[in-house]
């Protein structure tokens, strides 16, 4: 009986753990954002208590790894877009994109960053072999919903997609500062620079017979 307790016991301890994909992604890119593309693979394994041939076993190359750690995340906008056109109060609605739009990039921005820091991810050449890059996709999002809006009436603009860059480009900037810790230096609370920017923005867009 303690025989087969301890052979049961054995068995269990020595029995690999089941780690799937995204959670080795999911590790890696915590260790590549906290200490940056030098982090080895060895020390990815031994976050998760693993050997370092099975995160091979899945992906051949750290590079490999890096890249997939670093993949940007999609958005929801397009189902905010949807639920929004047309319905409740439009400057509410902007300032509700404007924060969707700030969540997203706080993921996305570190990951760029150091994409972008990697040798093998030239800056031109990854937006060469991506079609909808997570700045160009947000872009056009963005205008999308503005667009929808000025044919429904609610706003007035003949420039959307100068409106929806100057929306996106405040926001990046934002963002931007929050990562790099400049925000401490001339601190804003998100609320008062998101409400502040489409009061700004909407003296430009309100049509003159809705009420300011």
């Amino acid at each position: 009986m303690e025989q087969q307790l301890f052979v049961s016991k054995y068995s269990l301890m020595s029995r690999p753990r089941k780690i799937s994909c995204e959670q080795i992604i999911e590790t890696a890119r915590k260790l590549f954002l906290q200490q940056g593309i030098g982090v080895s693979t060895a020390a990815i394994a031994k976050e998760m208590g693993v050997s370092e041939g099975l995160i091979f076993k899945r992906f051949p190359t750290k590079d490999e790894l890096f890249l997939a750690a670093m993949c940007p995340p999609e958005t929801t906008l397009d189902q905010f877009i949807a639920a929004r056109v047309g319905h409740g109060d439009v400057r509410q609605n902007i300032r509700e994109l404007c924060n969707q739009v700030i969540g997203h990039l706080r993921e996305v921005l570190p990951r760029m960053m150091l994409m972008f820091a990697h040798h093998c991810s030239p800056p031109l050449e990854w937006m060469k072999n991506h079609p909808s890059p997570p700045p160009l996709r947000l872009l056009r999002q963005i205008c999308r919903y503005l667009e929808e809006e000025t044919n429904l009436g609610r706003i007035a603009s003949n420039h959307t997609q100068i409106l929806a860059r100057i929306l996106l480009g405040s926001l990046h900037n934002y963002v931007f500062l929050e990562i790099i810790g400049a925000d401490r230096q001339v601190p804003l609370p998100q609320h008062i620079f998101v409400h502040e920017l489409v009061e700004l923005v909407w003296k430009g867009i309100s049509d003159a017979r809705t009420p300011q």
